[in-house]
């Protein structure tokens, strides 16, 4: 009894630990989150940062890291069911699953963006499930697809060609690869931001009472 409570009490800690981290990541995005969309704002139209808005920010960012959080365990119990079975149903869900996670990281963009043009989280979130279906972003989604598959056409080809090169400095290969490869996704992901603050200011607009 006295080993099981010992556990049980270390299980604890632990979880609160872990949801202590993530609170801190999530506060910290959140600040960070409203600084970068505030600046992009201010691309368009006059634009003051407003502090008062970060605790509804953390907020929506909250509910959507929840949201992604019981989205990738249903992903992984997806996985393990998919485990054994056929290759056409795994090509076929893995088809669904993308376009699914398309949509989500839509939902994420837009649901931030709809947030900076002064909507309310509740808002926010109704417009950008409505935006998320709308082919308004397909043209961005398609650009990221083909930059990631040239960048690792170019990185296949460039371990072919310099094969020899690589085995001898593989360590140097391995760190100088994924500081590009951070760089391009973060690059990206930035571009992401501003396209997709964009079509909300087109499609969900500013706020207006």
């Amino acid at each position: 009894m006295t080993r099981l409570q010992s556990d049980t009490l270390l299980l604890m800690a632990f979880l609160l630990l872990v949801i202590a981290y993530f609170v801190i990541i999530v506060i910290i995005y959140s600040f960070f989150s409203l600084v970068v969309l505030g600046n992009i704002k201010s691309l368009s139209v006059k634009h003051k940062h407003d502090l008062s808005m970060f605790r509804k920010m953390f907020f929506l960012n909250m509910l959507l890291f929840i949201l992604f959080f019981l989205l990738f365990i249903l992903f992984n119990i997806l996985l393990t069911l998919l485990t054994n079975q056929s290759i056409w149903l795994a090509i076929i869900v893995g088809i669904v699953l993308f376009v699914f996670l398309v949509l989500v990281y839509a939902f994420y963009h837009f649901a931030n963006s709809a947030f900076i043009l002064k909507h309310s989280v509740s808002l926010s979130l109704k417009k950008s499930l409505k935006s998320s279906l709308t082919k308004s972003y397909l043209g961005v989604i398609i650009f990221d697809i083909v930059v990631m598959l040239v960048y690792m056409g170019l990185y296949i080809l460039a371990g072919l060609v310099f094969k020899n090169f690589i085995i001898q400095n593989y360590s140097m290969y391995v760190n100088v690869s994924s500081i590009i490869t951070l760089i391009i996704i973060y690059v990206l992901f930035s571009f992401n931001r501003i396209y997709f603050y964009f079509a909300a200011e087109k499609h969900i607009g500013h706020y207006t009472q």
